[in-house]
């Protein structure tokens, strides 16, 4: 008798973990886990650009112009070389990084996918 209790309360333990991780999809086949990479990319892409235009913004409050170039911005832990500078006059400049462009006009910044001068 004491195997059968036994048996019934180990089958059961069995029934509740496979219903679990049924229920919890690990028994799933694995999801599509470049978009979450690309996703994060992207957004990695959004915040350097934000801190960039932040810096060129600060310099144009401060100068009323923004740079010629980045060399001129405060050195910090940031590599400037992987950004493209462009600026279009006094107070618009264009900032790229890969696709991702954003425009700084007057100490605004906008992210634009067409962006030019």
């Amino acid at each position: 008798m004491r195997v059968f209790g036994l048996i019934s309360l180990l089958l059961g333990g069995l029934i509740i973990v496979f219903l679990a991780t049924k229920q919890l999809g690990l028994l799933s086949r694995p999801a599509n886990t470049t978009q979450p990479i690309n996703q994060a990319s992207t957004i990695q892409t959004k915040a350097n650009l934000d801190a960039i235009a932040k810096k060129l913004n600060v310099y144009y409050i401060e100068t009323g112009k923004y740079p010629t170039n980045l060399n001129e911005l405060e050195p910090d832990s940031q590599d400037f070389s992987v950004f493209t500078y462009q600026l279009c006059s006094s107070d618009k400049s264009i900032i790229r990084l890969g696709s991702t462009t954003m425009v700084l006009t007057n100490g605004n910044a906008v992210l634009d996918d067409a962006g030019g001068c």
